[in-house]
């Protein structure tokens, strides 16, 4: 009844599929219903509900990773069990951790540990997947321009550095 009443709404108004959201319980019904009563309106799952399912579904995709060992260094190992549950703010709290300390890791083998090595390094392709130091100057010119707001395209093939 309620979905058929946002239907004729949206006809009123000139919209073409109407967008309601709904918590998951009630989704599940209102997806049934628009479907079988070909209903123009596009049942959404309400945010909160969106997040317990995205939180599931990196739990299922990461399983066997050593995403959940990591997690258990910080929390206890029944709170990440739990973590793709209802504890979303928890769960969101652990993946940016984990997030940043990925970053970090990445960031120290790219970049050389120093300013010292950053001079020394030569414009060479190094071994070990560092970056040059004229790549490093070119990122800290780009993050600058950045910064200072500056959204015109950069040429770092042309700089000289």
């Amino acid at each position: 009844m309620a979905l058929s009443f946002i239907e004729q709404q949206a006809n009123k108004l000139n919209v073409c599929d109407a967008c309601v959201t709904f918590d998951q319980p009630l989704w599940l019904k209102a997806v049934e219903i628009v479907a079988s009563s070909s209903l123009k309106v596009v049942c959404r799952l309400g945010g909160f509900h969106m997040m317990m399912s995205f939180l599931g579904s990196i739990g299922t995709l990461m399983s066997g990773s050593g995403l959940s060992d990591a997690l258990e260094l910080c929390y206890g190992c029944n709170a990440v069990l739990h973590m793709s549950g209802k504890h979303v703010s928890r769960a969101v709290r652990g993946h940016f951790l984990a997030d940043a300390a990925v970053r970090v890791t990445l960031i120290k083998h790219v970049l050389p540990a120093d300013e010292e090595e950053c001079d020394t390094v030569s414009n060479e392709s190094s071994d070990g997947g560092r970056l040059t130091a004229a790549e490093v100057n070119s990122i800290k010119c780009a993050y600058d321009r950045s910064f200072e707001g500056c959204t015109d395209e950069i040429d770092v093939s042309a700089q000289d550095t």
